[in-house]
């Protein structure tokens, strides 16, 4: 299922899977996803992470119907919204020409539909979803061929006159 994603991004759902077991939840939510994708990359909401992760999982502890107990080995089903949130993710990475999907992807994909808890940590932040969009596009761009080519020259340019 997970074939097409970075290392990293697989790295993210399944710390999002650890997320939802250790709080006891029936399944991995958007919210999970969300937690888990700000541990594995810190650039994706700088902001967000300012504050600590751990007030974030406090609270969605407290807003997330919860079991008991989990075991470890049972496979975590994925919400419909968490469901929405990956199909989404393979849409971002095609719309902009990426052949994998990546961390920013999925926050892309978070941002596109965000759950209610996204809107909140968003609204509590002052972060505004079309600046974030944005921002996230530019990171995940791959330079272009005249970006390269323009290195290049520049990059002959300095030499020449470093070695003068």
């Amino acid at each position: 299922m997970f074939a097409g994603y970075t290392e990293k991004a697989r790295r993210a759902v399944f710390l999002a899977r650890q997320e939802a077991v250790q709080s006891g939840a029936s399944q991995i939510e958007a919210e999970d996803l969300l937690i888990g994708l700000l541990r594995e990359n810190r650039d994706l909401l700088p902001q967000v992470l300012a504050s600590g992760v751990d007030s974030l999982r406090t609270e969605i502890k407290g807003r997330v119907p919860r079991l008991e107990s989990v075991p470890q080995d049972v496979t975590m089903p994925l919400s419909a919204k968490a469901k929405k949130v990956l199909a989404n993710a393979v849409d971002e990475s095609g719309a902009l020409g990426h052949e994998r999907i990546s961390t920013a992807h999925l926050m892309l994909s978070l941002l596109r539909e965000p759950a209610p808890f996204v809107v909140g940590v968003f609204q509590r932040y002052n972060l505004d979803f079309e600046e974030q969009s944005e921002r996230l596009r530019f990171y995940v761009e791959p330079p272009s061929v005249q970006d390269f080519t323009f290195l290049r020259a520049i990059t002959g340019v300095v030499r020449r006159v470093l070695h003068r």
